[in-house]
C-alpha cells in the first residue's frame, strides 16, 4: 500500500480514537452530574439530602442582625454558609457526627464537638444547628431544648418558608427563598 495512504489511515484512526475517548468522558461526566432542576421527592420532609437558600435574622439582647444563608445537608453532613454581619461576617460551617469546623472570613478555623458548643464558644450562646435540620423542614421533633419554634408560612410544596424560633433573649427568624432536594 501507499505510504501516504497508510499515514492518513493512522491519523484517521487516532482522530477516531480521540473522538471516542472524549465522547465517553463527556457521557460519563454528564451521567455523574447532579441535577437540581425539578426533582421533588415524594416526601420532601423525609429527604436527607437537600439545600436551601434564604435569609436569617437574629436578635439577641435587643441587637438585631441579618445575613444570607446557604445550607446544604447530605445525610449527617452539612455545610452552612452565612454571608453578612450576624456578628461574624462571611463564615462557613462544616459539620458531621465527628464534629464541626467553622472558617471565618479571615480564614481562621475553629473546631468543636458540636455546633452548639462552637456557637457558645464564639458567640457566647448556643445555637441549635443540629435541631434546625429538622425544624427548617417542618419535621416535629422531641428535641426543642427550651426553644419555641413557629411556622409562619409555607411554600407551594408545603415546605416551611418562614420559621421563627426563640429561646431566652435569642430570637431567630429564617426566610427560605429556595428549597432543592437531591
Amino acid at each position: 500500500m501507499n505510504k501516504l495512504f497508510l499515514s492518513r489511515l493512522a491519523l484517521a484512526r487516532l482522530a477516531l480514537s480521540r473522538f471516542v475517548i472524549l465522547s465517553a468522558l463527556a457521557f460519563l461526566m454528564t451521567a455523574c452530574a447532579t441535577t437540581t432542576s425539578t426533582f421533588q421527592p415524594s416526601n420532601p420532609k423525609a429527604s436527607e439530602h437537600w439545600r436551601l437558600e434564604g435569609k436569617i435574622a437574629m436578635q439577641n439582647d435587643g441587637k438585631m442582625e441579618t445575613a444570607s444563608l446557604d445550607w446544604q445537608q447530605n445525610y449527617q453532613q452539612y455545610q452552612i454558609r452565612i454571608f453578612g454581619p450576624l456578628g461574624l461576617g462571611a463564615v462557613e460551617l462544616d459539620g458531621n457526627p465527628q464534629g464541626v469546623t467553622l472558617t471565618d472570613n479571615n480564614g481562621k478555623i475553629y473546631q468543636a464537638a458540636s455546633a452548639e458548643m462552637l456557637s457558645q464558644q464564639i458567640l457566647g450562646y448556643p445555637l441549635p444547628i443540629e435541631d434546625l435540620v429538622y425544624w427548617l423542614k417542618g419535621v416535629k421533633t422531641k428535641h426543642y431544648h427550651g426553644w419555641s419554634v413557629h411556622y409562619l408560612s409555607y411554600d407551594q410544596n408545603n415546605m416551611p418558608k418562614l420559621v421563627s424560633a426563640s429561646h431566652s433573649s435569642i430570637y431567630l427568624r429564617i426566610f427560605i427563598d429556595k428549597w432543592q432536594f437531591f
